[in-house]
């Protein structure tokens, strides 16, 4: 089994080893999957949240309010929502632990 890891996609990229890379990649997302929903279901949540629900539908929304300026306005908007969506879980985590 291959090490997962960046630095190593990078290196097979760059030697043109794309069957070796698309391992390492595989190899890389499973063990983010699994590390994600066997420590923290929450974050595994927050980062699919993040990455694949709010940022683009976040990049759709402003950019035909805004053009340009809201594709750039995109990242701090969905790190605001997150922020609030992140504080409203603890302080229910928090209320769960007292009783």
């Amino acid at each position: 089994m291959d090490f997962c890891g960046a630095p190593l996609v990078g290196y097979c990229y760059g030697k043109n080893k794309k069957t070796r890379m698309r391992g390492i990649v595989k190899c890389t997302v499973w063990y983010g999957i699994f590390l994600g929903a066997a420590f923290a279901v929450k974050s595994l949540t927050i980062t699919v949240l993040r990455n694949a629900v709010l940022f683009i539908l976040g990049v759709i929304l402003l950019n035909r309010f805004w053009k340009l300026d809201g594709v750039i306005a995109a990242h701090p908007v969905v790190e605001t929502v997150l922020t609030v969506l992140c504080l409203f879980l603890y302080v229910r985590d928090i209320n769960l632990d007292r009783s």
